[in-house]
């Protein structure tokens, strides 16, 4: 919510603009594309190479169990755990460090010999600490809270972000693995986690400096009021009938709301039920895709016979569709339109939640064209899911509280 009205308190008409009772220093145009477009372009794309060909190496050229394979990728799994929890402690550290492991482990893919069955396992598995979504969301609270509509526009795009970069490592990732192998892989994953380590030693080096000053928020919020208050009595004064002054009263608690919500971001105010039940409905969502996703690959090689590039060129278009119904529903006008008018939040999580149901069953049927088309839902409505569930998150809870309460919704998920 952002007032149009001139004496409003707060200006929410550009993204990072600081809020007058917030004393945040307002942050680069270049820090913000570094924290909302590269970092999590560069993560969607290093965490989701694996998919593509961890299983199906696993399976084909080591003729391990189904049982151990289950066992490599749940480790694949905690890696990305270790990091969420280290991000509750030092986030800037852990996003750090996670990628620089994330960049030996395919360092140790590449020199070392595909048949050996060891390193390959270890250094697949340690990519999985590149997990860095909750470090990257925890710096959108930080920088863009001093505005309520601005918190939730960096997070829509920062997520965004990540599915593009998800889209690229499944049309690459397919068709490099099919040509180049694991090596070529390897090197694909050592180029991002390198770009991933660029953008965030800029990102550490725009950081403003200044720490903040303490607000008095209560006093802050008394003194919003006073003024709403004083606006109201003036226009009201002017207002020739009791429609004009009934519209100036309504506009004037528009305002007001939108100042006390602002405030809330950076009140230091802690977390809820509804919090943590935000946290385990991620987990919920989690599940579906997550055995589909390191199930599909190889069924479809061996029910389907298709290769890699065929695999990853099908994960593409699932990644593809839930980033254009995420940019239609949610970053365009007519979009905003329909959301608002007919699935309203948490109408909209609702309807994501059916729709990854109703695609887990078209998945499970063994006919490709129906396969396929099940996956690519699935995997449309779970971008979306995710997407709406995280905004949420970011947008009910306050700075303070989400350093512990971001952090814990992706260790659940993962």
């Amino acid at each position: 919510m952002s007032s149009n009205n001139p004496e409003s308190t707060s200006s929410t008409s550009e993204l990072g603009s600081v809020d007058d009772t917030d004393n945040k220093p307002d942050s680069s145009p270049l820090l913000k594309w570094t924290m909302l477009y590269l970092l999590p372009f560069f993560y969607g794309t290093i965490t989701r190479l694996p998919f593509i060909y961890f299983v199906i190496h696993l399976r084909l050229n080591f003729s391990i169990s189904w049982e151990l394979i289950g066992v490599y990728v749940a480790c694949y799994q905690a890696n990305r755990v270790i990091v969420s929890s280290a991000s509750l402690f030092a986030p800037r550290l852990a996003h750090f460090v996670g990628t620089c492991m994330a960049l030996a482990g395919n360092i140790i893919v590449l020199v070392c010999d595909n048949d050996s069955k060891v390193p390959f396992i270890v250094g697949t598995g340690i990519i999985g600490f590149a997990e860095s979504i909750a470090c990257m969301q925890s710096y959108v609270k930080e920088h863009l809270s001093a505005s309520h509509e601005d918190t939730k526009k960096g997070m829509q795009l920062q997520y965004a972000s990540v599915m593009v970069g998800v889209t690229v490592a499944f049309y690459a990732g397919g068709a490099i693995y099919q040509h180049y192998g694991v090596d070529g892989i390897a090197i694909f994953g050592m180029v991002f986690a390198g770009c991933e380590l660029a953008a965030l030693t800029l990102f550490l080096f725009l950081e403003p400096r200044t720490p903040p000053a303490d607000t008095d928020f209560e006093s802050v919020n008394c003194s919003i009021r006073d003024e709403a208050g004083s606006r109201v009595l003036r226009k009201m004064s002017a207002c020739s009938d009791i429609g004009e002054m009934a519209e100036v009263v309504l506009q004037a608690n528009e305002r007001d709301v939108a100042a006390v919500v602002n405030l809330f971001n950076a009140s230091g105010a802690s977390a809820n039920y509804i919090n943590y039940i935000l946290c385990m409905t991620f987990a919920m969502e989690s599940i579906t895709i997550g055995y589909n996703l390191a199930i599909s690959p190889v069924y479809i090689l061996e029910q389907f016979g298709k290769d890699t590039a065929s695999i990853g060129l099908i994960f593409g278009f699932g990644a593809m569709a839930g980033t254009m119904l995420t940019f239609f529903l949610s970053f365009t006008q007519y979009g905003e339109k329909f959301m608002a008018k007919y699935l309203p939040t948490p109408l909209n999580i609702y309807v994501a939640f059916v729709g990854i149901s109703l695609s887990v069953f078209m998945a499970a049927v063994p006919v490709f064209p129906v396969h396929v088309a099940g996956m690519i839902f699935l995997m449309a409505f779970n971008d979306y899911g995710a997407f709406a569930l995280s905004i949420m998150q970011g947008t009910v809870t306050s700075e303070e509280a989400y350093k512990s309460v971001g952090p814990i919704g992706q260790i659940i998920r993962r």
